[in-house]
C-alpha cells in the first residue's frame, strides 16, 4: 500500500473554512495528475500535497515492485473514486494508468470508476448553464442555496468530471463508472439512501464480482495422477465473426461456442467489440424476486426453446382433449434484462443511468456486446445449473437485443459456497448484509440465511443506453469552460486546482466524441434536442 501523504478526512477541523477549502482539494483532478504542477495547492490543515518526489519514490516504487513479483502480467484491473468529492484521486490514477501502459504495454487496463456521490445533496446542487448572453447563470440556485458557494462547487463538479472522464476512458481499454447510490437501491430498494457507504459498496461488489468472473475462471485442471478436474462453469459466446477463443468446446448440440475459460484480452475484445466503444454499464439482480410473483427460472425461462419445448410437450400431452382459451402469444426471450422499473425486468443498474423513462428501456438502443453472468442460490434445485442457464442467457442477449458480441457464463457456486457458512469473517460479512429472511422460500427452512436464496445475474453491457450519462458530463464540461465561468477557471488554475482553459479544448473535443459513439439509433426519441453551449459561446 502507498497511502496519501495527508489525511483526507474532513472532519474535526476548527477553522470553518478548511472544509470547502479541502474539498476543493480533494475534488481537483489537476491536483493529482500535475502533482509537480500543483505546488501552490496543499491540503489545508496538514500543510502537505501530491508531490513529485511522492509519486515517483514512493507510488512508482510500490507499482515497480507489484510488477517484478508478476511472472507474466496480462492485465490490470484499477478501482478508483472517479466523481464527486475524489476526482483527485481520478488525476493520480490517470496518471498510474499512463505509466502502466508505458510500462506494460500489452497489458489490458479496465478501470472502474465509483462515484460516492450523495445523490440527495447532488439534486440541490445548481447546475450550471451556459448563457449566451449576459453572465453565466445558475439553474435552479435560490438564495437558500448558498449563492457564490454552490456556484463554485457546480463549476468544479463539471469541470473535474469532464477531465476525469476524458483521462480516465482514454487511458483504459475497459471503462466502467458505477453509482454507490444506485448499488444501494439495488440491494435495498427505495431505501437506499438509508445505508451505509459499507452496505452500498458490498452491492457494488457482489456485482462486480461476477460480472469479471469469465476471465477469471479456471480451465479444466489435470492432477498428478492424470485425473482431470470437472468445470465448475459454463462459458457461451455468440458473435457475428469467428471467436479463436483458448480451448474450444467440440460439443455440437450448442449453437455457439463454448470455450473453457477466457484469457483478459480474449474477454476484452468480446465486451469492446470496437476501439470506438470502450465504455460500459453495469446491471444486476443481487436479491432475491420472492415478493413480485415472478420466479427468476420463470423470468430466465420465458420465451426460450426451452419452454417452446416443454410447452410442445405438455400440448402433446393433452392432444385431443378439449382445451380452453386460444392459443399462447409469441413473446420474445430476454425481458428479464429491462431494468425492473420496466413492465417483465428484473435487474437493477449499478451505473449513471436513467432509471424510468424511454431512455431505461433496454430494447430502445443499439447493443454493441453484451456479457451476463449467473451465480446461482444455494438453493437451486437444478443438478446441472450451467448447462440449461447458459442457453437461456444467450438466447435472452441474442434474440431480442442482437448485440454484436454476446457472452454467458454460469458458475455451479453459490454466494455461500464461495464465502462459507462461518459465523466469522466472510461469512459473517455476508450475513449482516443480506440479513436473514424470517419466512419460508421455495420451502426453505425460515431461519435459513438470506444469502443461501440469493443469486447473482450480473449484466455487463456496451451499448448507447450510456449516451445520457456522456452527454450530461460532456455538456456540463463545456459549460463551465465557457467564457462565463473565465474567472472561476483562472482562480483555480492560479492555485494549482485547475489546468488553463486553453489545455482543455482537446479534451472536451475527445468527451463529445465519445459521446457521439454512443448515440442513440435515428428514430428512436432518445436524443436530446440541445445542442452543446460551448461552441456556440465561443464563436468569434
Amino acid at each position: 500500500a502507498a497511502p496519501l501523504p495527508f489525511n483526507t478526512s474532513l472532519l474535526g477541523q476548527e477553522d470553518r473554512q478548511r472544509p470547502m477549502q479541502q474539498q476543493a482539494y480533494l475534488s481537483s483532478y489537476h491536483a493529482g495528475y500535475h502533482p509537480s504542477s500543483s505546488s501552490g495547492a496543499t491540503m489545508p490543515g496538514s500543510g502537505s500535497s501530491l508531490s513529485t518526489s511522492w509519486r515517483e519514490d514512493v507510488l512508482s516504487e510500490k507499482i515497480r515492485r507489484l510488477l517484478e513479483g508478476c511472472d507474466a502480467v496480462r492485465g490490470f484491473n484499477v478501482a478508483v473514486e472517479g466523481g464527486g468529492g475524489g476526482l483527485l484521486h481520478g488525476g493520480l490514477a490517470t496518471s498510474v494508468l499512463e505509466e502502466l501502459g508505458d510500462e506494460c504495454r500489452s497489458a489490458g487496463r479496465f478501470c472502474l470508476a465509483v462515484d460516492a456521490t450523495d445523490k440527495r445533496e447532488e439534486s440541490r446542487r445548481p447546475k450550471l448553464k451556459a448563457s449566451q448572453f449576459g453572465r453565466g447563470v445558475m439553474s435552479g440556485a435560490g438564495d437558500e442555496m448558498g449563492g457564490e458557494t454552490k456556484m463554485i462547487e457546480s463549476f468544479r463538479s463539471a469541470l473535474n468530471s469532464g477531465l476525469a472522464l476524458h483521462g480516465l476512458s482514454s487511458n483504459s481499454d475497459l471503462f466502467l463508472p458505477i453509482s454507490l447510490a444506485k448499488s444501494a437501491e439495488a440491494l435495498f430498494g427505495s431505501d437506499g439512501y438509508t445505508v451505509t457507504p459499507f452496505q452500498s459498496s458490498a452491492a457494488a461488489a457482489l456485482a462486480i464480482e461476477a460480472s469479471t468472473l469469465p476471465y477469471r475462471l479456471l480451465g479444466l485442471r489435470t492432477s498428478g495422477s492424470g485425473t482431470i478436474t470437472p468445470m465448475r462453469s459454463k462459458i457461451g459466446i455468440q458473435s457475428g465473426h469467428s471467436f479463436a477463443g483458448s480451448g474450444q468446446s467440440g460439443n455440437n448440440a450448442d449453437p455457439y461456442a463454448t470455450p473453457e475459460c477466457l484469457s483478459f484480452h480474449e474477454f476484452m475484445h468480446c465486451v469492446k467489440p470496437s476501439n470506438r466503444h470502450s465504455v460500459l454499464s453495469l446491471d444486476a439482480l443481487i436479491t432475491t424476486l420472492s415478493g413480485n410473483g415472478l420466479s427468476l427460472n420463470s423470468a430466465l425461462t420465458q420465451g426460450t426453446s426451452i419452454e417452446r419445448r416443454r410447452l410442445e410437450a405438455e400440448s402433446n400431452l393433452h392432444r385431443g382433449r378439449h382445451r380452453y382459451g386460444g392459443p399462447q402469444r409469441e413473446v420474445e426471450p430476454g425481458l428479464w434484462l429491462e431494468d425492473h422499473h420496466n413492465y417483465g425486468g428484473i435487474l437493477s443498474t449499478f451505473s449513471p443511468l436513467p432509471a424510468s423513462g424511454q431512455a431505461s428501456i433496454r430494447s430502445n438502443h443499439s447493443h454493441f456486446a453484451l456479457s451476463s453472468t449467473y451465480r446461482p442460490a444455494g438453493s437451486d434445485p437444478s443438478s446441472d445449473p450451467a448447462a440449461a442457464y447458459t442457453t437461456l442467457l444467450m438466447e435472452g442477449m441474442g434474440i431480442r437485443y442482437r448485440p454484436e458480441v454476446s457472452v454467458g457464463t454460469v458458475v455451479r457456486q453459490s454466494i455461500r459456497g464461495l464465502t462459507g457458512n462461518a459465523g466469522y469473517a466472510a461469512g459473517a460479512y455476508w450475513k449482516s448484509i443480506l440479513g436473514s429472511t424470517g419466512s419460508n422460500h421455495e420451502g426453505q427452512p425460515s431461519d435459513v440465511d438470506a444469502y443461501v436464496n440469493t443469486p447473482i445475474l450480473s449484466v455487463l453491457g456496451n451499448s448507447t443506453r450510456i449516451y445520457p450519462h456522456l452527454n450530461a458530463t460532456s455538456t456540463n464540461f463545456a459549460a463551465a469552460l465557457s467564457r462565463r465561468y473565465a474567472g472561476y477557471m483562472s482562480r483555480d488554475a492560479m492555485a494549482g486546482l485547475a489546468p488553463e482553459a486553453e489545455d482543455t479544448a482537446e479534451a472536451v473535443e475527445a468527451c463529445y466524441e465519445m459521446r457521439d459513439a454512443y448515440e442513440p439509433p435515428l428514430g428512436s426519441g432518445l436524443l436530446d434536442d440541445d445542442e452543446g453551449d460551448y461552441f456556440s459561446e465561443n464563436e468569434d
